[in-house]
């Protein structure tokens, strides 16, 4: 709940951090920050030499009603402070502190939490799945320490919607060679492309093979028929 009481507000605040944060061992954490904090930021994180993907620039972000229940300093309707989101893996679990340390160049630890689900929080860095929300390009997240923003989002596609919409296309434009499919994946629809590489191309590329089988068989079966009903129906001499 707000308080009135700055002093109150950060001292609940802190009992919040100690019951929730210190001393929880997590390996995916996010934090806000805003650009003024370090103007070095993107070299900082380039030699932090670890897995963070940071967002576009929010700068079209409003309050809503639940914040201001929340804060009634946070009006509804009035546009946020412009702000960045960025998205780290550590290699293991690491509690709050190290986070915290980790990250002190951005001036953001008080935002600084542990993340349920990676792919959850690297669509919300464009608000891609939150249709309240403006909407970012994901062609603006900044990648860094190897991190692959789109990777990280893959691991929350419904798969087998995706292999739903691969089958639907291969029937209707009569695919009948996995490796050209996978070529046009490549150019047209970086989704099914991703999907293949690391999830589902040998389902795939079963699918269309036995496909093309069966529909060569049903065609030499309809040959064969055709070549006994033409010889049925020739005169006898």
């Amino acid at each position: 709940m707000p308080y009135k009481d700055k002093e109150k507000q950060r001292e609940a605040q802190r009992k919040w951090d100690r019951k929730n944060r210190v001393g929880k061992r997590h390996q995916v954490w996010t934090g806000i920050f805003y650009e003024e904090s370090s103007p070095d930021w993107r070299e900082e994180l380039d030699e932090l030499c670890l897995p963070v993907c940071v967002s576009p620039l929010h700068d079209r972000d409003v309050w809503t009603a639940r914040d201001e229940r929340k804060n009634p300093d946070h009006i509804e309707g009035e546009i946020k402070k412009a702000h960045r989101h960025f998205l780290v893996e550590y290699p293991s679990g690491v509690d709050y502190a190290t986070v915290k340390e980790d990250f002190a160049f951005l001036s953001g630890g008080s935002h600084i939490k542990f993340v349920k689900s990676k792919a959850a929080m690297a669509l919300y860095l464009v608000h891609a799945k939150n249709d309240d929300k403006a909407k970012y390009d994901p062609a603006e997240v900044l990648e860094f320490g190897g991190a692959n923003w789109r990777d990280w989002c893959s691991e929350l596609e419904d798969i087998h919607a995706t292999m739903l919409e691969m089958r639907a296309f291969i029937v209707e434009r009569n695919v009948t060679e996995f490796d050209l499919f996978q070529l046009w994946c490549d150019e047209n629809n970086d989704t099914w492309s991703r999907a293949l590489d690391l999830k589902c191309s040998w389902a795939i590329g079963n699918f269309i093979e036995r496909r093309r089988n069966r529909i060569q068989q049903c065609a030499k079966l309809e040959r064969e028929r055709r070549r006994d009903n033409e010889t049925d129906s020739e005169p006898g001499e």
